[in-house]
């Protein structure tokens, strides 16, 4: 997978368990950055305390993840996280 283009819209995608993820809506990549940037400064914060850490998804406000939980966090092209689910039905 390709880093997208500055300027382009991307999203932060963060993986809670096998194969769930939870992302952002999309945004301009210095705001992802910023955002992934500052979640995983709580999640270092956090250690293996069972803090909950919020992620801002943008459209329906925060929502809370336990830090520890947390297996990766990516800044992508939204087109790379909805092209996760071709061929698998609704992703809900």
């Amino acid at each position: 997978m390709t880093a997208p283009a500055r300027g382009k819209l991307v999203v932060v995608r963060v993986q809670v368990a096998r194969n769930c993820f939870v992302a952002t809506v999309p945004m301009l990549r210095a705001a992802a950055e910023l955002l992934a940037e500052n979640l995983l400064g709580e999640i270092a914060q956090a250690g293996d305390s069972p803090r909950l850490v919020p992620l801002d998804t943008g459209d329906v406000g925060p929502c809370w993840l336990r830090a520890r939980s947390i297996l990766t966090v990516e800044v992508i092209a939204p087109d790379d996280f909805l092209g996760d689910f071709i061929g698998r039905g609704d992703p809900s």
